[in-house]
């Protein structure tokens, strides 16, 4: 950030523009892209008034990574919500509109309309994109499976000895 190295700060006025030749205003940038700012300090009793020279700056996006679930579920049950989970953070009021979706055709449903056994992809989507993130979207996984029964594994402790253990 910039810092006054004589003088009041509160006597210097930041100038912003996106253009080295445009219109500069004291209206702070919030959006991505390319700008320039310039310093303007009014005459005091102490100094004359002055102007710096134009400095340029970027305004990057914001990386954002989506990552759709691995969900596990029983043939013949109802949907398992989902959940994804973000790295990197969205602006308070901006609404990217995110969703999960389980890719499927009409012939993977039962005909009580349940998720036949099978392996589905779990979609990701944004409805509302905004240039001022760099989004990457990661699916994930939604397994049925037609176990009619949970398997558990309780009691079984061994020390390495190079051979198989099983249950």
């Amino acid at each position: 950030s910039a810092q006054t190295a004589y003088g009041n700060s509160n006597d210097i006025t930041y100038m912003y523009s996106t253009s080295q030749s445009g219109v500069y205003t004291t209206e702070k940038p919030v959006e991505v892209g390319s700008y320039f700012v310039k310093a303007k300090m009014s005459q005091t009793e102490d100094y004359s008034a002055v102007e710096s020279s134009s400095v340029a700056f970027q305004i990057k996006k914001a990386p954002i990574t989506i990552t759709a679930p691995t969900v596990f579920a029983k043939l013949g049950q109802p949907m398992a919500d989902l959940n994804y989970s973000m790295v990197g953070s969205v602006v308070a009021g901006d609404d990217l509109g995110i969703g999960l979706s389980v890719d499927y055709d009409a012939v993977d449903l039962d005909a009580n309309g349940k998720l036949k056994a099978g392996s589905y992809e779990i979609l990701v989507t944004v409805a509302n994109p905004n240039e001022n993130y760099d989004i990457t979207m990661v699916s994930g996984m939604y397994h049925v499976t037609d176990l009619p029964f949970d398997i558990v594994a309780e009691g079984i402790t061994t020390e390495y000895d190079g051979k198989r253990h099983g249950i």
